[in-house]
């Protein structure tokens, strides 16, 4: 699925159909992770009114010996942008971790560290109602399933690596993945205490909306806590579809996240409403490339059946 319909403000109107033919010609490529619409860059700084196809690829290659396969400057009247990077998804480098957060929790809370045997940690992002799983955990898929043939496995908080002594407390099993747009659901199945106030967070998430170009958002992610960072873009993007990306907010140097954060929910810190699921952030500490991708909750939530 394209996803034209991401584009309904009136200045992205016109990106509806280069969108829908660039995901259809270039997303399948190997080289290729995401193709979306959203602000150019020009070296190390972000032209917020300058809106262009961008197209993410794993690392830019010489256009003279691409011939034919070289991505155009312009796709169906509007300008294309190439971006390099491909991202780190699980926590497999060092982290700086907030107390309390990789410890055993009760209640339980959105941001704590949560995990399977023989994957990576990630983070807890939310409680959701589901019609027929009642209450369930809202994370990323890979949290819970770190091959594609995994299912049903027992979910622990914190994660094994965070409490090598915690293998005996599951707080539920994986109920329902979407593996393709990077979310997935946890069956609560714990005596634990529930609490709905991500760890930092001022209030209880409730509610969604999309995410606009230029939004604010924050998340409470296992390892760098509390963030703020901007939608660059909306759009389709491996494993995390429909997405959208992240940057720091005015150019800050600071890691808007690291390993261990999936799962983490970006919300609108005024209204509390959920807008994505952290999937993945830039695999480097170079501050200046630094960079976050997030599944869009407002069109995923009804896949999943999901009340927030």
């Amino acid at each position: 699925m394209a996803y034209e319909d991401l584009f309904d403000e009136p200045r992205l109107e016109r990106f509806r159909r280069p969108y829908s033919l660039a995901v259809r010609r270039y997303l399948p490529r190997s080289n290729v992770v995401g193709v979306s619409v959203g602000a150019r860059t020009r070296g190390d700084t972000i032209d917020w009114d300058d809106i262009v196809l961008r197209i993410r690829v794993k690392e830019k290659r010489d256009p003279d010996r691409l011939g034919d396969d070289v991505i155009p400057a312009v796709i169906d009247g509007v300008e294309t942008d190439v971006v390099e990077g491909t991202g780190l998804a699980p926590a497999d480098r060092g982290s700086r971790m907030p107390l309390g957060r990789t410890d055993p929790c009760d209640p339980l809370a959105p941001g704590v560290s949560i995990g399977v045997a023989g994957g990576a940690a990630g983070t807890l992002g939310m409680f959701v109602d589901h019609p027929k799983g009642g209450l369930c955990i809202l994370t990323a898929d890979h949290v819970i399933a770190p091959r594609a043939d995994q299912n049903g496995l027992p979910v622990y908080q914190p994660d094994p690596r965070d409490h090598p002594n915690n293998g005996d407390d599951p707080i539920g099993r994986a109920y329902k993945r979407l593996p393709s747009n990077g979310v997935a659901l946890i069956r609560c199945e714990t005596e634990r205490q529930i609490d709905h106030v991500p760890v930092g967070a001022k209030a209880r998430l409730h509610g969604t909306r999309p995410p606009r170009i230029g939004d604010i958002l924050e998340k409470s992610g296992r390892t760098t806590g509390i963030t703020c960072a901007k939608v660059i873009d909306v759009g389709a993007y491996r494993g995390c579809k429909p997405g959208f990306e992240l940057v720091p907010v005015d150019d800050s140097a600071s890691e808007i996240s690291m390993g261990g954060d999936s799962g983490s929910i970006w919300y609108d810190p005024e209204t509390c409403e959920a807008i994505g699921v952290h999937c993945r952030g830039d695999g480097d500490d170079d501050f200046l490339t630094e960079w976050a991708q997030a599944a869009m909750l407002h069109y995923l939530a009804p896949y999943l059946e999901l009340t927030l």
